[in-house]
């Protein structure tokens, strides 16, 4: 996207925050905290979802797990990949929806209110494509985590956040355990340079 088509769609998303915020309040609009606190600085993304936007190419397939509210997917559809976000939580996804509808009618962009990977089917990914795990922190049971890892495996590439994947890794120690756990599982790991600091993304490809 150039400066100005990124000026234009982060005030859309703005404006959007601020009246679904009005209408609805916190737990109908789907929107957390930070959404609201990020709308009120006039800002729509963080500054990796800004080096994300800019690092994937246009075209790419690109199947984004946990989107939240869907701006970095929105504004990855209207660059010209084509996304698969998935939402499991209702209010969250049903704000996606909204948010889809309002700036990225017309984009290759489907949403499944899912889990990831419940919400992969069978026979996906049908080509090359990017699995991308973006602030996906939570509690995750020894369950999820394989399903994550299984899924990861068809995938050409995947990028995720070493410090927000599955919980929070605050710690070295423990993001080099998670690198090692992956690394074991036959993945190559390479940072993302997305020119901003505290950056923990990695760039994972099979070997």
């Amino acid at each position: 996207m150039k400066r100005a088509q990124l000026r234009q769609f982060e005030e859309q998303v703005v404006t959007f925050i601020d009246e679904r915020h009005r209408a609805l309040g916190v737990e109908e609009s789907g929107l957390l905290p930070y959404y609201v606190q990020r709308a009120e600085k006039k800002r729509a993304f963080t500054r990796y979802e800004r080096g994300l936007l800019a690092h994937l190419e246009t075209g790419t397939t690109i199947y984004h797990a946990g989107i939240g509210i869907g701006v970095l997917s929105a504004a990855l559809a209207l660059k010209g990949c084509r996304v698969i976000g998935f939402e499991e939580m209702p209010e969250r996804a049903e704000a996606a929806r909204a948010l889809r509808d309002a700036v990225a009618q017309g984009t290759d962009y489907e949403l499944r209110e899912a889990n990831f990977p419940g919400g992969l089917r069978a026979d996906e990914p049908a080509g090359a494509a990017t699995l991308l795990f973006t602030n996906v922190a939570g509690n995750w049971s020894d369950e999820t985590y394989a399903g994550a890892f299984a899924a990861m495996k068809r995938f050409s590439r995947t990028i995720l956040d070493l410090r927000l994947f599955g919980h929070t890794r605050n710690e070295p120690e423990e993001r080099d355990e998670l690198a090692r756990r992956l690394e074991a599982m036959g993945h190559e790991l390479r940072p993302l340079d997305l020119n901003c600091n505290n950056n923990f993304y990695v760039e994972l490809t099979a070997r």
